[in-house]
């Protein structure tokens, strides 16, 4: 479904580099069949390495003035590049990100966040963007629509869970314009197996608190005022406390590293 949304879209000038981060060989072999009837598809085989290692791979590959970013459990609208590439160019913006709607598949249900009739366009200032990375459609690499350039210093770190959200602050911190288009034009498929849906683990709490502690540090180094961030940053080190607590592993180094942080967001 995805590449079909993708094929069908009505702006014409676009590539698409579908990456094979070690599927089935029926995926493969789709792909292939698909990028031998239509000239805008290539395909990407490697191991499977995660869904950042793919994305470096299509940015190495990239050759458009734009990069956007399409899970392959997600589609998009018909018109999505179409609204996105036309509100960049309007603004002189390097980044658009549009509204979202969720399709999710154990109750075949589409759930809309925004009437029709409130569709608008509004430009973001930096500052109010960085009080909303708490919510999806900010932290997400995908809905949206990056200026290549933006990428010349940035690549997603491989291995690593919570890549979008170490990611995407660091574009908006050189974007001198964003715009977001309160529009659902993209789809975020949720299925029983989504990375998304995954439990907590010690693994994804290490991963996060270094992600949100990158974030504090691309904040501090340019110069912008982290107390939000820092907030945030003390309620997630107190819930991930819990965590470990209620599990009986205060001895687990990360839970001591917790500790120490809290004492010194408190000092």
């Amino acid at each position: 479904m995805w590449l079909d949304t993708i094929l069908k879209q009505t702006y014409p000038h676009f590539e698409v580099l579908a990456i094979n981060d070690g599927s089935t060989e029926y995926s493969l072999k789709r792909l292939k069949e698909h990028a031998a009837q239509d000239a805008h598809l290539q395909v990407f085989d490697q191991a499977q390495q995660g869904p950042a290692a793919a994305r470096n791979v299509g940015l190495d590959h990239a050759t458009g003035d734009c990069i956007t970013f399409i899970d392959a459990d997600d589609y998009v609208k018909g018109n999505y590049l179409e609204r996105l590439v036309t509100e960049c160019q309007a603004a002189t913006a390097e980044i658009a990100i549009s509204d979202y709607y969720r399709y999710k598949e154990q109750t075949n249900m589409l759930y809309s966040y925004r009437a029709k009739k409130d569709y608008q366009v509004v430009d973001l200032a930096l500052a109010e963007l960085l009080q909303r990375m708490n919510k999806l459609e900010f932290t997400t690499v995908w809905g949206k629509l990056f200026q290549r350039t933006l990428f010349e210093r940035v690549r997603f770190l491989a291995g690593h869970g919570y890549e979008d959200t170490m990611t995407v602050p660091k574009l908006y911190l050189q974007a001198t314009k964003i715009v977001y288009v309160q529009e659902d034009l993209y789809c975020y498929r949720l299925t029983d197996d989504s990375v998304m849906s995954e439990d907590l683990t010690v693994t994804k709490v290490a991963d996060f608190l270094r992600t949100i502690e990158e974030n504090i540090l691309d904040l501090t180094l340019s110069g912008h005022d982290i107390q939000h961030q820092k907030q945030l940053y003390a309620n997630y080190l107190a819930t991930f406390a819990e965590y470990f607590e209620s599990r009986e592993l205060q001895t687990h180094p990360l839970y001591r590293k917790i500790k120490f942080r809290q004492f010194e967001s408190e000092s």
